[in-house]
């Protein structure tokens, strides 16, 4: 099994808020550059292939809402938050294969900008550089962005789709790789002609370019996605290098993996064994079993019930505020992440053997619903676990989430 990702995260509450009140917790050092520079070597000597920083661009305002951020503020539940493509630099420079994936939404930016500082980095790392397309879920950041509340999920997927393509061409079809030429004699230092604009004209995007960055290592970074909608699939499956997967039982990864893999062959012909699949897996290691458990049970006890519900509100789009506690949830519209609504279904049904889902599922639950938290007596058991958890059925690799951050001489939740 090869264990592909780590997920930390630029805050100290990512998904797990509430354990950062733990008394050895670091993750508060998120403003600090030699955490990032101790993180990535500790993660590197450890084999890990990349770090994966996800990001969000406004608050979690929907719990006890509307446009109510008290409960992520006081949690610290992805609150504050950092830009995370700013601390990928000074990591790279203190390691030398280990890679970086960094998220960037296509919905508030634009592209000629955006490719410009793909390019930048991914020369400053030596080409290991990853982004993982999103097209975001937060009103709350489209308020601040855009004046306005987000366009619709399906609109956002369309954006994205002109956005990446705005991208490819400026990065494999505006510059020659021997545009620059360095001539002393001739006083040239890039050959005009091999330098050229991608003239795009398109309903989204008018980029005239051409690329204002020479040709980095990659030229076009590894391609990360984890939309798992209609629309997220289909984006995923014509694009996508490496996609992350969620799901509350091997089956589902399964299954997402399976329609995923047929899309990109059937309707891309792609070579679908070549696309990467990412669980994600949360080990909480002990000495022993009981030592494991035991560690979980505490944990379980510092996280909290508001920081998870505030998170809920902003991945869903409903305030269960306004719900009772066994009330049920049906058909609630939401234009947020549309595969959580499909996973906290599935969840309900395979707990609760049929129905909706209550407001006290995720009360009882304060934690993603991304993937399992797994307590183990040694990393080892950890991994075997993983392995069974994504073979033979779904095939995937996994993305390590930390719970907390203790410090690195004796951080053992990785």
């Amino acid at each position: 099994m090869k264990i592909a990702l780590a997920e930390p995260s630029t805050g100290s509450g990512h998904q797990s808020p509430g354990l950062w009140t733990h008394p050895e917790d670091e993750s508060y050092r998120f403003n600090d550059i030699d955490h990032w520079i101790e993180l990535a070597q500790l993660l590197e000597s450890a084999k890990f292939h990349g770090i994966f920083i996800a990001d969000v661009l406004g608050g979690y305002d929907v719990y006890k809402g509307p446009r109510n951020l008290e409960p992520a503020i006081v949690s610290g539940a992805q609150w504050p938050v950092n830009e995370p493509l700013a601390v990928v630099p000074a990591m790279a420079a203190a390691t030398k294969n280990i890679g970086f994936g960094v998220t960037v939404t296509t919905t508030y930016e634009q592209p000629y900008h955006l490719a410009r500082r793909l390019s930048t980095v991914d020369h400053l790392t030596k080409g290991r550089i990853g982004w993982n397309i999103v097209t975001g879920y937060l009103d709350s950041a489209a308020r601040n962005l855009i004046g306005k509340d987000q366009p619709q999920h399906d609109d956002r997927y369309a954006v994205a789709e002109e956005y990446i393509k705005v991208a490819y061409k400026l990065w494999e079809s505006s510059w020659r790789d021997d545009a620059v030429v360095l001539d002393r004699q001739r006083r040239v230092y890039t050959e005009p002609s091999r330098v050229r604009e991608i003239n795009h004209e398109g309903k989204y995007f008018n980029v005239p370019g051409p690329h204002l960055t020479q040709p980095s290592p990659q030229r076009t970074p590894v391609i990360l996605q984890a939309g798992t909608s209609k629309a997220g699939k289909t984006f995923a499956a014509q694009h996508a290098e490496a996609i992350f997967v969620a799901g509350h039982s091997p089956s589902v990864v399964a299954k997402n993996i399976a329609e995923i893999r047929e899309l990109a062959k059937t309707e891309y012909g792609r070579d679908p064994q070549k696309i990467k699949f990412l669980a994600l897996l949360c080990p909480i290691i002990g000495k022993t079993e009981e030592e494991a458990q035991e560690k979980f049970k505490y944990y379980r006890s510092l996280g909290s019930i508001d920081g998870a519900l505030a998170l809920f509100g902003g991945w869903t789009g409903i305030n269960l505020d306004v719900y009772g506690e066994d009330e049920e949830l049906r058909n609630v519209p939401s234009n947020a992440i549309r595969y959580v609504h499909s996973s906290l279904k599935c969840q309900a049904i395979s707990l609760t053997g049929a129905g909706p889902p209550s407001r006290a599922g995720p009360r009882r639950r304060p934690k993603s619903p991304d993937g399992p938290r797994r307590p183990s007596a040694s990393t080892s058991q950890s991994a075997d676990w993983a392995q069974r958890r994504s073979e033979p059925q779904s095939r995937s690799q996994t993305r390590w989430s930390a719970g907390c951050a203790r410090p690195m001489s004796t951080a053992s939740t990785w």
